[in-house]
């Protein structure tokens, strides 16, 4: 089965598959990211000694193709992805992407935040904030939330974790007998993604306030932030702050904040390999976000 995608934009994270030229409801959502299925749990079955028996287990089954996702135990709950969008309208009901990942076994989908909720312009540098949310009817993946910074000027996915306690930048719910229950509390969710929002800008104010010259920039760089197993660092550094000095799109080019997007964007934009996918989801959780995330912690601590 080939995975469907949709997205209005041509960015990293909006790669996976067909662009419309405006944002789509959930229901045309639903259609055209090929999410619109919904899953049943089937009792498991085994034969022994001639007897066939039935299993504390359950297959989670597509219904009208039949596909077998995964296995899951008695408490899992299925939350049907018409259900995750229908949650997301409680946020914004214009869908600027959405997607099945794994042949449909996950989802994720994609909607901008309220003006209440977004993040400021930093010296003409327009930032946007955005809610993915992802699921699966596997079991590899709980209804997870993230915030998602976009920034317009280079369209990096800055995914800045927050460094102040009891404000996240991402949080999930089981699926267990009340996800349904928790799920109806999106008001929760557009508390907790104003939050973010409200820390991602006291962050970027203090990182653009931060200077750094270049010799000091290369050194974090090569010692702190590079991962320690990565092949030629010091080539690695020297690309990064010849964007962070050179490259219009990321700007910024005395400060903290701009080598953060210098790091953002070459590990997004910059590095040979990988699929729309795993860069994707690499911003999401993976080797982007976390080296992205170590320059930042660095310029904040060290700088």
């Amino acid at each position: 089965m080939t995975d469907v995608q949709f997205s209005t934009r041509e960015v990293p994270w909006m790669k996976l598959g067909k662009l419309e030229e405006t944002p789509l409801n959930s229901t045309d959502a639903a259609v055209a990211a090929g999410l619109d299925f919904d899953v049943e749990l089937v009792p498991l079955q085994f034969t022994h000694n001639g007897e066939t028996h039935t299993a504390p287990r359950f297959a989670t089954v597509r219904t009208d193709t039949s596909a077998y996702f995964g296995t899951v135990s008695e408490k899992y709950e299925p939350v049907q992805f018409r259900e995750a969008f229908a949650f997301m309208d409680q946020i914004n009901t214009e869908y600027v992407a959405a997607g099945s990942l794994q042949s449909g076994r996950q989802a994720f989908m994609v909607v901008k935040l309220p003006d209440a909720s977004q993040i400021a312009s930093i010296s003409e540098d327009a930032n946007e904030l955005f809610a993915v949310l992802r699921t699966s009817h596997d079991t590899t993946r709980a209804i997870e939330v993230m915030a998602m910074p976009l920034r317009g000027r280079c369209m990096n996915q800055l995914t800045l974790k927050s460094f102040s306690r009891g404000i996240s930048n991402r949080w999930s719910y089981k699926h267990t007998k009340n996800v349904h229950e928790k799920l109806a509390e999106a008001n929760d969710c557009v508390q907790r993604l104003s939050a973010y929002a409200g820390e991602f800008n006291r962050v970027t104010t203090k990182l653009v306030n931060t200077q750094v010259d270049t010799d000091t920039a290369q050194k974090l760089l090569v010692e702190l932030v590079l991962p320690k197993w990565a092949k030629k660092n010091d080539e690695t550094a020297v690309k990064i702050l010849e964007m962070w000095k050179n490259d219009d799109t990321v700007g910024h080019s005395d400060n903290a904040w701009g080598l953060v997007n210098a790091v953002s964007s070459y590990m997004e934009w910059e590095r040979s390999g990988g699929t729309p996918e795993s860069r994707f989801l690499g911003a999401l959780q993976g080797q982007t976000y976390n080296t992205v995330n170590a320059m930042a912690t660095v310029a904040l601590t060290r700088l």
